[in-house]
């Protein structure tokens, strides 16, 4: 469980077991064992953390289309078609290039094939998809 909550991210495993063995040091358990609710809150306290350090870090400053960019990626399961973010955003997939290569830049996402995009950090497209509008009432969308 806290391993699949890292997604392998070097600085997660970092946080997620340091978040864990507080969880169970501040439950100050007789036989100091960890318990499945010390890794549950573990977890969650370090998802709170990366989000605030990581994800909100990683998407401060950007402008309007890339903040209506990551959303309609985030909509995809796996890899998505630049041709279909352009769709769901409603402009012609030429009008993207110098976001998708900003982001790609900055590190957010990543070229997956000829076409495609992935997110480049983990947990982003879920931080997105729960924050949506939110985050683009933050430009007026």
């Amino acid at each position: 469980m806290a391993a699949a909550a890292t997604a392998g991210y070097a600085y997660l495993i970092q946080l997620v077991g340091y978040h864990i063995w507080r969880a169970a040091h501040l439950a100050a358990r007789q036989d100091d064992r960890i318990a499945m609710e010390d890794v549950q809150n573990g977890i969650a306290a370090a998802r709170r953390e990366f989000e605030r350090a990581v994800l909100e870090t990683a998407i401060a400053g950007l402008s309007k289309t890339a903040m209506e960019y990551l959303p309609a990626m985030a909509q995809d399961a796996h890899a998505s078609s630049t041709t279909g973010i352009a769709q769901r955003i409603g402009v012609p997939s030429s009008s993207l290039t110098a976001t998708r290569s900003m982001l790609i830049t900055r590190q957010i996402i990543e070229s997956t094939g000829r076409g495609y995009v992935g997110f480049s950090i983990p947990f982003m497209s879920d931080y997105l998809l729960a924050n949506r509008s939110a985050l683009l009432s933050r430009y007026g969308v």
